[in-house]
């Protein structure tokens, strides 16, 4: 990524998600995304009802933020 001028990577499907840190939703509809840093662990943005799973499956991974609300 450093020689792409990349300082981070950002992706938001949910396969991708799961192949780089292991967290596995059956919520594909509502927002999430995880971030790679080239200088610190990774770290998801996801719904504050995806915790329990997100740390039930995910490894090496840190939860960023959370988004509570109605979604609208």
């Amino acid at each position: 990524m450093s020689h792409a001028g990349l300082d981070a990577l950002v992706t938001f499907s949910p396969a991708n998600i799961a192949y780089v840190c292991g967290h596995f939703t059956t919520n594909l509809w509502d927002f999430q995304c995880l971030v790679i840093p080239i200088d610190q662990r990774p770290f998801m943005v996801l719904w504050y009802f995806e915790l329990g799973r997100f740390y039930g499956s995910s490894v090496g991974t840190d939860v960023g933020a959370t988004i509570r609300g109605t979604g609208r």
